[in-house]
């Protein structure tokens, strides 16, 4: 004689559904770099919304401190040194938003054929 097993509840299965992102099938399809796709969800977080508005702080504080720099007086050349900091600075703190920005666009392109 057998023995009655327990039903299995099959709620388990809904919630796995739930951290499998629908659009993360379509990127694999499609070829995405799985790197990329990482950066392309990273957009749509709290997360880089607070690490973009501190990138942005920065900058801000790199205008500020040549700012200071040329009111104290400071001499050519030491506000040329700073000019030069200032931009390459600037430069690596913007290609930081222009990665995440881009991969979300090229993602997306990816995905379902158009840029939103």
């Amino acid at each position: 004689m057998s023995k009655p097993s327990a039903i299995k509840p099959t709620f388990y299965d809904n919630i796995r559904s739930l951290y499998v992102r629908p659009d993360a099938e379509k990127a694999k399809k499609a070829g995405v770099d799985e790197d990329e796709k990482f950066i392309h969800d990273l957009r749509d977080t709290n997360g880089w919304n607070a690490l973009k508005k501190h990138i942005e702080e920065l900058k801000t504080g790199l205008d500020e401190q040549m700012r200071g720099a040329v009111e104290t007086g400071m001499g050519e050349d030491e506000i040329g040194k700073r000019a030069v900091v200032l931009v390459l600075g600037k430069g690596l703190l913007d290609s930081i938003i222009n990665k995440v920005e881009d991969s979300y666009e090229s993602v997306e392109e990816a995905i379902h054929g158009e840029s939103k």
